[in-house]
């Protein structure tokens, strides 16, 4: 029935969210994956309990539900939002069926239904009833003859259409850089990723480079995706780390996205250039 469908969602959908907030935040994806679907048991009960959901609306049949998981990529899950299950509960608890009381009886309830020979007449005239006209672009009616067309045709006006607005510049476009001046003092620049270099070359080597040494777009998606920051932090990061525009990420571009990441999740909000001193070395 809808309403075991209904709750059946329900109960995938904070599975999907607990399956979610157990995967690392950087590496061990794959291992860490293989062991919630080798003990999906275990995550039931979990979910069962902290959900106060009935067990009985839980998949029947574990090998089946972990087959099906094998071919998905957790870190991919969305978390689930409650504001969303709070507004699907009401609309299966309470606007539904307020809706179906609104509704004629004779829609929904079978003891009243048309008889047959009713039935039959009615399709019969509504086979025999000509269709209206067709309607033209270019055709008037008029009040006085009924809505029958009027000789004569009226034309449309020309509507100017706008043309489209171009597109805004990009601020991390690269620009002309102007000559140095070799007599000008130079100063070392600290570049804070640096410090954690070291770590961020080896989760980057987790995501497979390219011969050029870089991740290309699909695996530096899946890199950025794994740390959970959302949609709008996820583009900031992007903007600031992969400015150059070549949709790649080398490792010192990974670096200084994950240094990135970590200030987001340390609560500081990111700026909309880049810190001279954040540039990284390859790239001054």
């Amino acid at each position: 029935t809808s309403s075991s469908r209904a709750r059946l969602a329900k109960v995938n959908a904070h599975l999907i969210s607990y399956l979610k907030s157990q995967m690392p935040s950087f590496s061990g994806h794959a291992k860490k994956q293989k062991e919630l679907i080798a003990d999906l048991a275990k995550v039931f009960r979990t979910v069962h309990k902290t959900q106060n959901l009935p067990i009985g609306d839980f998949p029947t049949d574990l090998q089946a539900f972990g087959a099906k998981l094998t071919e998905l990529n957790f870190t991919k899950f969305n978390k689930i939002k409650q504001k969303h299950l709070d507004q699907t509960e009401q609309l299966l608890s309470v606007d539904i069926p307020r809706l179906m009381e609104q509704l004629p009886r004779q829609l929904y309830d079978r003891s009243n239904e048309m008889p047959v020979n009713d039935v039959a007449a009615k399709m019969a005239s509504i086979a025999t009833t000509p269709p209206p006209p067709p309607l033209s672009s270019t055709t008037s009616y008029s009040r006085e003859n009924g809505g029958a067309a009027a000789e004569e045709e009226e034309s449309l006006p020309d509507v100017p259409v706008e043309p489209p607005k171009p597109k805004a510049a990009n601020p991390f476009a690269k620009k002309a850089e102007k000559a140095a001046n070799p007599f000008a003092k130079k100063t070392a620049l600290v570049w804070p990723p640096g410090e954690k270099k070291a770590e961020y070359d080896a989760l980057f080597a987790t995501f497979n480079p390219n011969a050029e040494g870089k991740l290309d777009g699909e695996q530096a998606v899946e890199a950025l995706q794994s740390t959970d920051l959302d949609q709008d932090n996820l583009f900031k990061v992007w903007e600031l780390a992969a400015h150059r525009g070549d949709g790649m990420l080398d490792s010192e571009e990974f670096a200084l996205a994950m240094f990135l990441v970590e200030k987001v999740k340390a609560g500081e909000e990111l700026p909309d250039n880049l810190e001279p001193d954040w540039v990284p070395p390859a790239q001054r």
